[in-house]
């Protein structure tokens, strides 16, 4: 029997799921591939577990890339979906599913929905297939992909809510009108659906999320706390903590977080609207994605009623999967 995996390369991180058990089958780590170059020497006291690739692409992928390699991608442009970059993040994710040596998978994979006509088949193409991969400390695996979807990502927002963890489908959802704020790491979805199905002139995608984040708050360290140079995981922490360490001293960086989460969430608000109009009639308001998550309290400003969804960064990915596991 082939096993149901659901997976969502963003630019941001990539999440996988293949279950519903909140920490035993899913996977998350940033979306950054780097140079493979190893420490000499640890005392193996951290959590942080590398994934390092010998064949076919010798690469460090993950938090451990961002800590360690000296040269680092973060692609942000639309062919990215089918560059070497891609695919390394694909191989590292299904080494991360399993240490076996054979494994059998059929496939739910998302893409932009800015991207999404362009590229679904050259994906579908690609992935469908049997992929031998090389990870340092084990022997080869093989991966025999035998089915795979690809749908746009935003959808696996609504499906996470439609879907219940039994795989059934709340009924309910086949007459609701919905909206979807779905904020990656570098794009921005809006998805307008009535009945779960899509409706074109509510659809759009801007290029806005996390990584527009990191990047304006390392512009406003640069003037607060001279010096101070953070990688794009040091970067998210300092969001969500609101606070820096610098010279030895802890300091609120409150006012510079929100100086740029508060004109985004209006920017996004303001495409919202000019797509959707009023929102005193929809059913269901969901907001999700990485930059949902920090975006949200800020988007429900001018969206009252809005829910950001449970487990925002992975809310995709365990769409996808419901979806795929339920078609058995």
């Amino acid at each position: 029997m082939n096993v149901k995996f659901a997976l969502d390369i963003g630019y941001w991180a990539v999440k996988g799921c293949w279950g519903l058990s909140e920490y035993n089958d899913s996977l998350i780590f940033p979306a950054v591939v780097g140079s493979p170059d190893e420490v000499n020497f640890s005392l193996g006291l951290g959590n942080t577990k590398a994934i390092l690739l010998r064949e076919p692409i010798h690469a460090m992928v993950g938090l451990a890339a961002l800590r360690q390699s000296r040269f680092i991608s973060q692609r942000r442009d639309p062919t990215w979906v089918t560059s070497t970059e891609w695919y390394t993040l694909f191989l590292a994710a299904l080494t991360e599913l399993t240490q076996a040596l054979t494994y059998d998978l059929d496939m739910v994979v998302g893409l932009p929905v800015s991207h999404y006509r362009a590229y679904k088949d050259a994906v579908r193409d690609k992935l469908q297939a049997t992929h031998v991969v090389v990870r340092e400390g084990r022997d080869p695996q093989r991966f025999t992909v035998h089915e795979v979807r690809v749908i746009p990502q935003t959808w696996g927002i609504t499906l996470d809510q439609a879907i219940d963890d039994n795989l059934k489908l709340d009924t309910s959802w086949l007459q609701a009108s919905v909206l979807v704020i779905d904020s990656g790491g570098n794009t921005t979805n809006l998805l307008e659906l009535d009945g779960l199905e899509e409706l074109p002139s509510g659809c759009h995608s801007m290029q806005l999320g996390a990584m527009d984040i990191t990047s304006a708050l390392q512009d406003r360290l640069d003037v607060k706390c001279p010096g101070l140079e953070l990688r794009t995981h040091k970067l998210s922490q300092a969001v969500q903590r609101r606070s820096v360490m610098y010279d030895g001293k802890m300091v609120d960086i409150t006012a510079e977080v929100d100086s740029i989460l508060i004109p985004m969430a209006r920017n996004i608000a303001s495409q919202a609207t000019q797509r959707w109009g009023s929102t005193v009639g929809q059913d269901h308001i969901l907001i999700g994605g990485g930059a949902g998550a920090m975006l949200g309290p800020y988007l429900q400003e001018y969206f009252p009623r809005a829910v950001i969804v449970r487990d925002p960064v992975r809310a995709n990915a365990r769409g996808f999967y419901k979806l795929c596991a339920s078609e058995e």
